[in-house]
Formats: C-alpha cells, sequence, structure tokens
C-alpha cells in the first residue's frame, strides 16, 4: 500500500531540492562559463553548441540502452526481444530507466535547440548547467529507482525541471520577437 501523501510530500521535497542545486549550477555557469569559455555568436555556432550540449544526452540513452541489451542478451525470458513478450522483472526497470531517459532527452535537447536559435549572449551559459542536471539527474533516477521507484522524484526533477525552463524561456523569446 502506498501513502500518497508521503509520496506528495516526498515530490515537492526533492522539487525543492532539485530546484536549489538548478539555481546554484545555473548561477555558477552564468558567470564563470563565459569568460572560461566564451560563448557562441552567430547562429550557426549557436546550434553548433546546442547540438554539442545535446551530446551527453544521447550519451545517457546510448548508456541505457547497453545495459538493457546486455541484461537481455543474458535472460532467457528477455532473449527474443521486447515484440515477444514484456520484460521480465531482471530488466524492468532498466527498460522504465531507458523510455524515460529517451522521452527526457528529446524533451531536453528541444529546448537546447529552441533557446539557441532565439537566444544571444550569457543566457546560453545556462545549457551546459542544465546538461549536467541532465547528467546528475540520470544518475540518481537510476539510482534511487533501483532502491525504492518512489525515490527517484529528486533525479526526475533534476532531469526535467532544467528543460522546463528552457522550454519557457524560449516561449517568452519567441513572443517578445512576435509581439
Amino acid at each position: 500500500m502506498v501513502d500518497m501523501a508521503a509520496e506528495e510530500r516526498n515530490v515537492r521535497r526533492t522539487g525543492a531540492m532539485a530546484l536549489g542545486v538548478i539555481a546554484a549550477a545555473g548561477a555558477v555557469f552564468w558567470f564563470a562559463w563565459p569568460p572560461l569559455f566564451g560563448l557562441p555568436e552567430t547562429l550557426a555556432e549557436r546550434l553548433a553548441f546546442a547540438a554539442l550540449c545535446a551530446w551527453p544526452l544521447f550519451v545517457c540513452v546510448t548508456v541505457a540502452i547497453m545495459i538493457v541489451g546486455l541484461k537481455r542478451r543474458t535472460s532467457p525470458e528477455d532473449i527474443a526481444g521486447s515484440a515477444a513478450a514484456p520484460p521480465s522483472d531482471r530488466i524492468r526497470l532498466d527498460v522504465a530507466v531507458l523510455q524515460n531517459t529517451l522521452e527526457q532527452a528529446v524533451i531536453a535537447a528541444s529546448a537546447y535547440l529552441a533557446v539557441a536559435v532565439l537566444a544571444q549572449g550569457r543566457v546560453l551559459a545556462l545549457l551546459p548547467a542544465a546538461v549536467l542536471c541532465f547528467v546528475i539527474g540520470r544518475v540518481f533516477f537510476r539510482a534511487w529507482y533501483f532502491t525504492r521507484p518512489t525515490g527517484r522524484g529528486f533525479g526526475m526533477n533534476l532531469t526535467m525541471q532544467p528543460s522546463l525552463y528552457l522550454h519557457a524561456l524560449a516561449a517568452v523569446l519567441l513572443a517578445a520577437r512576435l509581439f
């Protein structure tokens, strides 16, 4: 039996914790990235920057695919693939992590591209900050999902919140251009 009230408190608590980490990462990257690494200026440079920022997301997807594939190859129940039968208990959580990581990578990469098209200057330093949060968030998501599936909230928030904020920023920037 799941205590839904306790789970909701956990979602709020882990969301607030993630927000603190995201804000700290954003502040550090906002001030440290431009003098250390510079920022892209032309649209082509900004798009290349966004593509490079998206690369670690797809590395996370690749790692998740490899984990499922390696476990599937050594599991008689899973060797025939996902079309043959639902995943066994042995790989069920790994498949869930893979699916969620793929979904989060698409959401994040699209946010990076939109911000790169619409923004210039220091705001672009938020992209590598979001990447760092994504990768750390995936590590926590996977680790806590295997410990206690309802404990995955911090990792999920750390992964998802920066993407949501960047999508909101892109929407504001687009609206400012249109109106």
